[in-house]
């Protein structure tokens, strides 16, 4: 194990979720990290928008993990990593979670109202 907080550990192989059971599992391979498919239409890498907006996911600490595995597998990486767009990555992410948050806090207002 390279690097281990309460969530995450970065292991030989990638990036991994250490709580058992669905749907806390995620093992994502070295060669994975820097995927760039989804978030933003390709814009970000996928994994911090994929992963920080789970409701049981410390963002802070996948993103220390996150950020520890890139450094740990810069060598199995397909393409080195870039500082702006990992930046914006979570930028990204932590933008969506703030959205989902005030979404939440209007939808819960709106209910008191209706009753």
């Amino acid at each position: 194990m390279h690097f281990e907080n309460e969530q995450w550990a970065v292991t030989d192989a990638g990036l991994s979720s250490k709580e058992s059971g669905a749907p806390y599992v995620y093992d994502i391979p070295a060669s994975h990290l820097v995927v760039r498919s989804g978030a933003g239409n390709g814009k970000y890498y996928d994994w911090p928008a994929q992963v920080m907006t789970k409701n049981w996911v410390d963002g802070d600490a996948f993103e220390a993990a996150y950020r520890a595995a890139l450094k740990i597998h810069a060598k199995s990486l397909p393409e080195p990593v870039d500082e702006n767009l990992l930046e914006a990555s979570v930028k990204f992410a932590r933008d969506m979670i703030a959205s989902n948050s005030k979404m939440g806090i209007e939808i819960d207002a709106l209910m008191k109202k209706a009753h």
